[in-house]
């Protein structure tokens, strides 16, 4: 799982790229958005490209944003839910997979595995 904590931009970008590319392609993963303050389009390119990459190795990624925050807002009127999953919490993947180890991406910080 990575947990994004603050912003995800252009300046966030290399770091979040890293952490996306070092999840296991070929196994269920999760990008926690909770703590994320704001995405933007250089974000949800990403997130999207990273899904991809999981999708074709026959992974899956969900991503996790609580509803009522910008972040949140901003995947919807991007529609992100058309290519991703997208959940309201954590819980939505717990059940997907074995507890995978936590990765660390910019603004974002290192959870333990549920």
């Amino acid at each position: 799982m990575v947990r994004v904590i603050g912003e995800v931009d252009l300046a966030s970008a290399p770091s979040m790229r890293a952490a996306l590319r070092a999840l296991p392609a070929d196994a269920s993963v999760a990008v926690d958005l909770s703590d994320c303050s704001l995405i933007d389009s250089v974000g949800i390119g990403l997130l999207i490209g990273g899904a991809r990459r999981v999708r074709d190795a026959g992974g899956r990624m969900v991503v996790v944003a609580p509803r009522g925050g910008l972040v949140r807002r901003m995947l919807d009127i991007c529609r992100v839910d058309a290519v991703l999953d997208v959940a309201s919490s954590s819980d939505a993947f717990a059940s997907l997979a074995p507890a995978e180890p936590a990765l660390q991406a910019p603004g974002v910080q290192e959870s333990p595995a549920r």
